[in-house]
């Protein structure tokens, strides 16, 4: 078993099913990585890397972004392939596939993230100094509560090759949750 194998499982025992990693496609790896450590000097988790294809190179880096989850950065501005560097086109096709509705996913609407108490605002911070995000809208507690519970919410979005990526955060206010991805979209 690799070594990715070995830390998805882990988290998976220790977590169960949930998000270990999101990436993000980026124009230049080592731009956002010198904003990173110019704000964290623990935040690089994996200096870069590059994988190398016959349709040319991709590099690659990874950066803590809360509790257990990472990001990873890929940047394939010298890349022509499908995907990344040794993927190929299913040779065999599946025979269900032509039972199954078209999904016709392109992209990945939003990501939501729970955050323990008080959490939230820097969390965001961090997101706008590192990653170049910026606020969307938000929610506070007031907006969102039953007076069981409340719930503040934030929207942050960044801009990627004319689309854009919203990822949505919040925080219990009543009450404390594990912190985590919650959904992807």
């Amino acid at each position: 078993m690799s070594e990715s194998n070995n830390i998805i499982e882990e988290c998976l025992k220790q977590r169960g099913d949930s998000v270990k990693d999101v990436a993000f496609a980026v124009d230049s790896v080592d731009r956002i990585l010198e904003k990173v450590r110019n704000k964290s000097c623990d935040a690089v988790v994996s200096e870069p890397w590059i994988e190398t294809d016959e349709h040319g190179s991709v590099k690659f880096a990874r950066v803590h972004a809360f509790g257990e989850v990472v990001h990873t950065l890929v940047e394939r501005t010298n890349y022509n392939g499908l995907f990344l560097p040794g993927y190929v086109n299913a040779i065999i096709e599946d025979k269900l596939n032509r039972f199954l509705p078209e999904t016709a996913l392109t992209t990945i609407d939003h990501i939501a993230c729970g955050q323990n108490f008080d959490e939230l605002i820097s969390l965001c911070d961090k997101y706008f100094q590192q990653l170049n995000f910026r606020r969307f809208y938000s929610l506070d507690d007031k907006q969102l509560n039953n007076n069981i519970t409340s719930m503040r919410s934030i929207v942050i979005t960044n801009h990627n090759n004319g689309k854009i990526t919203n990822s949505r955060t919040s925080e219990s206010i009543k009450t404390k949750s594990d912190r985590g991805i919650r959904a992807v979209q």
